[in-house]
């Protein structure tokens, strides 16, 4: 190579993406040849005819490419380096997507001498993200497609799940004749395994109303402790027994006919239900499990605690929010979506009140709030 010029030529021409430099007074000084593998045109259309950018810039994007341009030659705008994506047609009638990069030109003496510009042609990258994006909603369609057929599952398995836990408690009672030992047991146990799985049932229908972020609340009178909390006791009290676990409701206990409350029955056993699987998770068999109450006049103190081994503090910020799940002892993570407690907040928030935990030398707290009315 003889000269600088020729250093130059073989860096402007050789370059892959579409270069070109316009003037002042929007001419093409310079455009490199690689503009024919992008755009179908050679560089002497683009040099010699100043529109043919123009042309070839979308119908949909012209307004936003003409902006661009206005801006980037206004002394009071320019900035150093611009960017834009917008969409050609090329010679064969083919749309493109172009990734736009400018920046001002200056001589020594910083007198304005247009615009450098590099165009690449990001159409593979652009597809992609739209069909990222197209997958994205018919993934995001096909999620709440699911949550709804499961908020109506599990709706309508309750009923049918409440009558057969009536008959249940009738027979239990003699209504329809007596019945030896044996069979009275097994229809005991018959009636905890269907209060168990009408528990699945709410816990299912409360898990895909937080996920869809739609929470239906009818709040009406009940009695906290024998709608509630000896319901979900009920549900759980073959695995109390199998783990060996004491319920002590000593200090603090909440006596039947005596909590009154204006809330979801079928809500507040959902809370009660999450809060005792964990004690009873993380208490481990043979721990003690105690409730209680207290009245501070326009709402109600409650807690569930557990003995064990008390949640690491690291772990704590997490306890709430959704899919956050606390792992075991030496960080093997416990089966589940992650959402009971986040649904539990849910839930008391909804009800006016507030809800957190509170480590004690042996063992876990959790503490909430319920407005009486």
């Amino acid at each position: 190579m003889n000269n600088d010029d020729d250093w130059y030529r073989i860096i402007a021409d050789f370059t892959y993406d579409w270069e070109y430099w316009m003037s002042p007074d929007r001419k093409i000084l310079y455009c490199s040849p690689s503009c024919e593998r992008i755009t179908g045109y050679a560089q002497e259309r683009f040099v010699h005819t100043p529109e043919m950018l123009m042309r070839i810039v979308h119908p949909e994007d012209q307004q936003i490419y003409t902006n661009h341009v206005m801006r980037y030659f206004d002394p009071a705008q320019r900035g150093d380096l611009e960017e834009l994506e917008f969409r050609i047609v090329t010679h064969k009638g083919e749309e493109k997507w172009i990734g736009h990069a400018c920046r001002a030109v200056v001589d020594k003496e910083g007198k304005f001498l247009g615009r450098r510009v590099s165009n690449r042609d990001i159409t593979d990258k652009k597809q992609s993200e739209l069909m990222l994006l197209q997958s994205n909603q018919e993934i995001k369609k096909l999620n709440e497609n699911i949550l709804q057929m499961l908020k109506i599952m599990s709706h309508d398995m309750r009923s049918p799940l409440i009558s057969v836990a009536a008959t249940l408690k009738l027979l239990q009672k003699g209504r329809f004749g007596q019945m030896d030992e044996s069979v009275l047991n097994t229809v005991k146990d018959l009636a905890i395994r269907i209060r168990q799985i009408l528990g699945i049932a709410e816990d299912c229908l409360g898990k895909a109303s937080a996920v869809d972020t739609i929470m239906k609340i009818e709040k009406k009178e009940i009695d906290l402790r024998q709608e509630v909390i000896d319901a979900v006791l009920d549900e759980l009290s073959n695995v109390i027994e199998g783990h060996k676990i004491t319920i002590d409701n000593r200090l603090g206990a909440i006596p039947a006919n005596t909590i009154m409350i204006h809330a979801s029955k079928v809500w507040l056993k959902v809370v009660y239900r999450n809060i005792l699987k964990n004690a009873i998770t993380y208490g481990g068999p043979g721990c003690t499990i105690a409730f209680g109450y207290e009245d501070r006049g326009d709402y109600y103190r409650l807690n569930v605690y557990n003995t064990g081994v008390p949640i690491p503090e690291e772990l704590r910020a997490i306890l709430f929010t959704k899919f956050g799940r606390v792992g075991q002892e030496g960080g093997e993570q416990r089966e589940g979506m992650g959402m009971g407690l986040f649904l539990t907040k849910e839930i008391i928030t909804q009800h006016g009140g507030n809800i957190w935990y509170e480590a004690t030398p042996g063992g876990n707290n959790f503490i909430f709030t319920l407005p009486k009315s």
